[in-house]
């Protein structure tokens, strides 16, 4: 079988190879090319800011929601060995106002973590020389779920700012369900019963508060003039105990198993 040679040589030494024709790209064809390309580039580009700030704001969450339920159990629990939140509370301020007209700012120094456990366990009304006053309690916090550095620089950390709320609870009032009892024209063993929930009804408004945290952040600002951005966070939840104060300072605490009438 003959096969053809490719460049072969003759007699006079001249080879003949065959000419392939090869053809590339065009100007053209390139800048078509780069303009797609470049579009291309502009839409990620122009994404890439939202997904960092949906990214920031996945990771504030995490933070508020992990410090919130951390500080909402300790003032359920009435915890006073906490001094690790020095590192964290930068301040502590309770504006206390009522009806009067008369508004005092007190700023509770958070050297322990007694003092601002007691400090944000402030009852948000209470009743003084027969006048009622509203304390608004409100702490600078810097973030005890976040980075290292959070603990030791203001300047990096991710704060927030922390209002407490705690509130005798009331759903109704007793005087105006189990009273009455002659007018009803009920036998004497229906008003024994209602007698003993009345009492019951008493007790659990003695010993019944509702504790409401309010995470703000960002905060900007200086000290004194806090300023906050959107965004916020409530906590709630109920706790059964006495309040109690301690003697001389205006701290207080939950006892959750102690009672009173």
């Amino acid at each position: 079988m003959n096969l053809p040679r490719i460049g072969h040589q003759g007699a006079t030494g001249r080879g003949r190879v065959s000419r392939v024709r090869r053809s590339g790209f065009t100007m053209i064809e390139i800048a078509l090319c780069l303009a797609i390309i470049g579009f291309a580039l502009v839409a990620i580009i122009g994404i890439l800011p939202t997904g960092l700030q949906v990214q920031k704001d996945n990771r504030d969450e995490t933070i508020v929601n992990a410090d919130g339920a951390y500080f909402l159990e300790a003032i359920r629990q009435g915890a006073a060995r906490l001094d690790h939140l020095t590192n964290y509370v930068d301040e502590i301020s309770v504006v206390t106002s009522n009806y009067a007209g008369g508004i005092v700012t007190n700023l509770v120094l958070p050297t322990s973590g007694a003092r601002i456990i007691g400090a944000l366990t402030t009852p948000k009304y209470q009743r003084i020389q027969n006048v009622l006053s509203v304390n608004t309690v409100t702490a600078k916090v810097r973030s005890m779920s976040g980075a290292a550095v959070n603990a030791v620089s203001n300047e990096f950390a991710f704060s927030y700012l922390l209002r407490s709320e705690v509130v005798p609870y009331s759903a109704f009032a007793t005087n105006s369900v189990f009273t009455n009892h002659a007018a009803a024209n009920l036998p004497p063993e229906a008003v024994a019963e209602r007698l003993e929930l009345q009492a019951r009804a008493d007790q659990l408004h003695t010993n019944l508060f509702e504790v409401r945290l309010t995470l703000r952040w960002p905060v900007f600002g200086a000290p004194g003039s806090w300023r906050t951005g959107g965004n916020q966070q409530v906590f709630r939840t109920l706790v059964a105990g006495t309040l109690l104060q301690v003697e001389g300072e205006p701290l207080y605490f939950f006892a959750p198993a102690i009672y009173g009438n």
